[in-house]
């Protein structure tokens, strides 16, 4: 029996889910809730700042990996009810395909950390699904935006405080120019079980610190 989670549980959750990317890419709209879209659009498609004011210039890394996809020419070429001819709909269709694969890695870090809990494969794959097939993960990660990478930069900022791992320092960096509000979940996390002893002292002090001086990392990008 295998040990840890792989390539098949991936792939089932990819099963799960592929309906979901077809329908937000063929019939989803920046327009009905989702303008922030077009703060992007700029990054999105040639990278280019002067026109993006801030937060949204302060997000790098989910708008540069979609503006590398936008450039490898990966299109899906179908009629969506999406129409502008300001937009182009190669780039609409890499920031919605590109946050759907973040929604699937996210459901398989949930999976991961569940299997570490319960050692039992089938629970872990049920609570994946349930992440994919919610409500919230249709309208708020499969979008043009910038949301889904966040969430899975939080879920594996999450996996490796489970794990007591340093990893986390990297994806706390990752986080200042990603999403603050993740700063706020760690740091208060770190100190609730720094306090209580759940934690190694020093794991909880070390991830509390850190996740201040990114928050103010942040601040000083933003106001800068």
């Amino acid at each position: 029996m295998r040990k840890s989670f792989g390539l098949i549980e991936l792939f089932l959750l990819v099963l799960f889910s592929y309906q979901l990317f077809y329908y937000a890419y063929k019939f989803g709209t920046p327009d009905l809730g989702n303008s922030d879209f077009y703060s992007y659009y700029s990054l999105y498609k040639s990278w280019d700042f002067n026109e993006v004011v801030s937060p949204f210039n302060t997000r790098l890394i989910s708008p540069y990996l979609v503006y590398w996809l936008h450039q490898t020419g990966l299109y899906y070429d179908t009629t969506i009810s999406f129409q502008n001819p300001l937009i182009s709909q190669r780039v609409f269709f890499s920031a919605v395909f590109f946050n759907y694969g973040c929604t699937v890695l996210t459901a398989w870090v949930v999976t991961r950390m569940v299997w570490r809990q319960f050692q039992n494969r089938a629970y872990a794959l049920l609570f994946g699904a349930a992440y994919l097939l919610g409500f919230g993960t249709l309208f708020y990660s499969i979008n043009p935006l910038t949301d889904a990478f966040a969430y899975l930069l939080c879920a594996l900022i999450f996996e490796a405080y489970f794990l007591r791992s340093w990893w986390i320092l990297p994806l706390l960096v990752m986080a200042v120019v990603q999403r603050e509000i993740i700063f706020a979940y760690i740091a208060l996390m770190a100190l609730f079980d720094g306090v209580l002893k759940r934690t190694p002292r020093k794991y909880a002090i070390g991830v509390f610190v850190a996740s201040i001086l990114g928050a103010i990392s942040y601040v000083v990008l933003r106001k800068t």
